[in-house]
């Protein structure tokens, strides 16, 4: 099972992806295109945590539905 952690901002998301040699950090734009990028970067057995306060978990939350993760 992998790990992730997703921290929206206004203009981008930084998401940590745990795996075994460490936590590597990655910058995405807040845009459709970015927002999939992150999404399509997740595995099937991923825990995301991400905190609620925006539209953008809405988007991240109905794109991971569509997903199935």
């Amino acid at each position: 099972m992998k790990y992730i952690g997703i921290d929206t901002g206004k203009r981008s998301s930084t998401v940590a992806f745990s795996s075994e040699n460490g936590s590597p950090v990655r910058e995405y734009e807040n845009s459709p295109k970015g927002i999939h990028k992150i999404i399509s970067a997740l595995s099937s057995d991923a825990v995301c945590v991400m905190e609620a306060t925006d539209n953008l978990f809405i988007r991240f939350l109905n794109l991971g539905e569509l997903r199935h993760l």
